[in-house]
Formats: structure tokens, C-alpha cells, sequence
């Protein structure tokens, strides 16, 4: 057996997989946006079930997936390769109704901007770059001499001159993230592919709440700013979660944002005191439940690690939010990143 039909039972998507490669890299190749994040067997988002089929499990860290769940018929697939003709599996993660094809298009930086000291805001003019822009979502970075490529959340509202905007935190001895904070300088080239991801409003009526943690507010502001660039009146409230003070950045934009909206509202969470951009300080679940009676007919977007997305989602749950009125972009925490990016 050479190759195997996949079919992804989320949209009905169908490809062929080479038996030499792991089911992710078959299907990007072929345009099949499926989700993935670290493509590392670090961070979970590309697991799925295997309906029907058998599969070469290959290696993990044995963080994302559990001998258990193997057992039970989960596998990764950036690291699992078909070992039967036929494969069905449904990916945990969401997909959307449809095959979303995946564009991958020539890229180069344009602008370098040090927000914080560990936040760096980057910039690529990409020609055509309407074709894989989708607010909310995020895009795969080819950088030189790292592999695989690495996955940013776009920050931009919109394609405007064909820019692309991302805000990349520094891991430490993270390969990609030291390379965009380092040697990358503009005039590099840098090819992106997507779009990846269903982070989105959800559906519905009623206030939106944004919870962003760090380079979180990335997909959160991309959706806040299209949603209302587009005219949407719902009440659009974010709160901004940080470690301190010095880890604060874009609240000009936001500021901004709120002088040109009045159905926007924005506030800062710093965690850890004392804080003089902040009355109070604490964890962001803390905040909600300090300061929130109930959150019964709101929306919820969240982004941040995975710790931080959790924490938010638990929150307003207990705080009245339905499952299906909760939208998350949840990627790899920093000590698990750094373990990942060192690898070759």
C-alpha cells in the first residue's frame, strides 16, 4: 500500500495520503485546512478519531495524547501514518461546515515593532494575501531553517494593502520565535499558509465578551475590529489579561478602537501588583467572578494558552454561558513551546 483515501467525517472532506508521510502533511499539501497547531505532538489541536482504518501512531511526548486515548482510537495527525486503505476519522477540534482550501503565497516582512520585551509586532506584505486572510484565524510561517513550520494568529482586521499582521511572543530557546525577535530584519522573505483555525463570534444575539490573555488578543482583536468595522451593534466588551504592567501592549489600538465605537469596551487585567494601569489584580477568572453577576445571553472569544483559555471557559460556564456560545483560540504555553521549538 502506497497510498490511502481520508475521508474527514466534520466536512466530508476526502484526500489521498501517502504512506510515507503523517495524515497533516497530506492533506495541507492538498489544500485541506486541517487543524493543527505546533506539528510537534506538543499541543493536541490536530488529534481526531479514527472511525474506521488503522493507523502508524509514530512519536509523542505523551503530553497531547495518552496510551489510553490511542487505545481508544484518537491519534495525532502530525505524527500518525495510514496503514490501511481506506481511513475515516473526525478531528476533536472543529472544522466548520465546509472544505476550506488552503493558500500558500510569497511573503515579505515590511515592518519590525518591539511592543514589549517580549512581544514583537510583525508585519508582511503578502500580494494576493485576501486568499488565505480570515479574521480570527491563524496562518503557518515558513521561516528559514526551521522545521516544521510555525503557526502565528493574524492581528489585522482586514487585508489592507495586502499586509498580514501577527504578534509573536518570545519563547525562551524558541527556534522561530528567537528568529523573529533576532536576525529577521525587513526585506526577509517569509511564506505563509492558510487560513487555519474556527475561532469566530458565535452565532446568536446579545453582548460579546472577548477574553485575551498575552498574544492572545491577536485573533480576538482581529474579530472585534472586523465584526465592527462591519457594522455589527452588539455590545463588544474585552478584557485584556497580563502578567504586569510592562507586559501591556496595544492599548493605543484599543483605545482607538473605543473612541471609534461606542459599542466597544475594553479594560485591563493584570495579575500580579502593583499595578498603575489597573485598580484591581488577579487572575482572569477571579476578575469574572468578582466583578460578573451572570453572563447568561452573552457570547464568549477566547485566546491565550491553554491553561488561560480553560480558566475562561470554566468561568463562564458556571457563569451561564452555553458550550455552543463559547469560541477559543487556545495554542501552546511557553514552557511547552520552548520544549518543542528546539527540536530539529
Amino acid at each position: 500500500m502506497t497510498t490511502s483515501t481520508v475521508t474527514v467525517l466534520n466536512n466530508g472532506a476526502t484526500f489521498d495520503a501517502d504512506a510515507g508521510l503523517c495524515i497533516l502533511d497530506s492533506g495541507l499539501a492538498q489544500g485541506i485546512a486541517l487543524p493543527h497547531q505546533c506539528r510537534g505532538a506538543s499541543c493536541g489541536q490536530c488529534k481526531a478519531h479514527i472511525e474506521r482504518g488503522t493507523v502508524n501512531h509514530g512519536w509523542s511526548f505523551g503530553l497531547a495524547i495518552t496510551d489510553e486515548e490511542k487505545e481508544q482510537g484518537y491519534c495525532l495527525m502530525c505524527q500518525a501514518k495510514p496503514t490501511s486503505e481506506h481511513i475515516v476519522l473526525r478531528t476533536v477540534q472543529p472544522m466548520g461546515d465546509e472544505a476550506r482550501p488552503v493558500t500558500e503565497l510569497e511573503g515579505t516582512i515590511i515592518a519590525l515593532e518591539q511592543l514589549t520585551a517580549r512581544v514583537r509586532r510583525v508585519v508582511l506584505r503578502v500580494p494576493g494575501a485576501g486568499a488565505l486572510f480570515r479574521a480570527g484565524s491563524y496562518a503557518e510561517l515558513k521561516l528559514p531553517g526551521i522545521h516544521p513550520d510555525r503557526v502565528y494568529s493574524f492581528s489585522n482586521s482586514a487585508c489592507r494593502a495586502d499586509q498580514l499582521e501577527f504578534l509573536v511572543a518570545l519563547h525562551p530557546e524558541g527556534r522561530a520565535s528567537g528568529y523573529l525577535h533576532g536576525p529577521a530584519k525587513v526585506g526577509d522573505a517569509v511564506d505563509v499558509k492558510g487560513p487555519f483555525g474556527a475561532c469566530r463570534i458565535p452565532d446568536g444575539w446579545g453582548g460579546v465578551l472577548g477574553l485575551a490573555g498575552g498574544t492572545g488578543l491577536a485573533p480576538v482583536l482581529s474579530l472585534f475590529h472586523a465584526a465592527l468595522d462591519a457594522g455589527a451593534a452588539d455590545r463588544f466588551r474585552l478584557l485584556f489579561a497580563v502578567r504586569e504592567d510592562g507586559d501591556a501592549f496595544l492599548l493605543d489600538r484599543l483605545m482607538t478602537l473605543a473612541d471609534a465605537y461606542p459599542n466597544f469596551s475594553y479594560e485591563l487585567v493584570v495579575a500580579q501588583g502593583p499595578s498603575r494601569l489597573c485598580g484591581k489584580t488577579g487572575l482572569i477568572d477571579e476578575y469574572l467572578y468578582a466583578n460578573v453577576d451572570t453572563l447568561q445571553g452573552w457570547r464568549v472569544v477566547a485566546g491565550g494558552s491553554p491553561g488561560f483559555v480553560t480558566a475562561c471557559a470554566t468561568a463562564c460556564a458556571k457563569l451561564g454561558v452555553s458550550a455552543d456560545d463559547i469560541s477559543v483560540d487556545s495554542f501552546t504555553d511557553v514552557s511547552s513551546a520552548a520544549a518543542l521549538e528546539v527540536n530539529p
